[in-house]
């Protein structure tokens, strides 16, 4: 009894271990968009959106671009324009001074292009 009940703990924390180590994170749901798996890309930031946005600064910003770019490759022009808009910082005019800090010059093309597809 006790033999079992300590393989079934072991098997329980194998697993709870195996989710943790699978668990997304922003450079693992950005290099899901760089492949073109939007759908995964998309669910990807939604599971890793809360703590993410609680983080603030270039963390956010980038989970702000890469949410909006993927929402692109969906086709759902009116949700990337909105997470594009808040990348760019359209509410914070204090992150707009800092932008070039949390994007390179990769990213802010890919800003500018994503804004300008998406109708802004």
């Amino acid at each position: 009894m006790i033999r079992n009940c300590a393989r079934a703990l072991a098997v329980s924390s194998a697993l709870v271990l195996g989710l943790v180590a699978c668990a997304p994170t922003l450079e693992s749901a950005q290099a899901t968009y760089k492949k073109g798996d939007y759908p995964g890309a998309k669910n990807a930031f939604i599971a890793i959106e809360k703590d993410t946005l609680a983080k603030g600064g270039c963390d956010r910003a980038e989970y702000e671009l890469y949410r909006g770019l993927t929402h692109l490759g969906l086709g759902d022009k009116t949700n990337a324009k909105l997470w594009l808009e808040y990348a760019k910082g359209h509410n914070d005019t204090m992150f707009k001074e800092k932008l070039n800090e949390c994007f390179g010059k990769d990213d802010l093309s890919r800003l500018t292009l994503g804004l300008e597809t998406a109708g802004h």
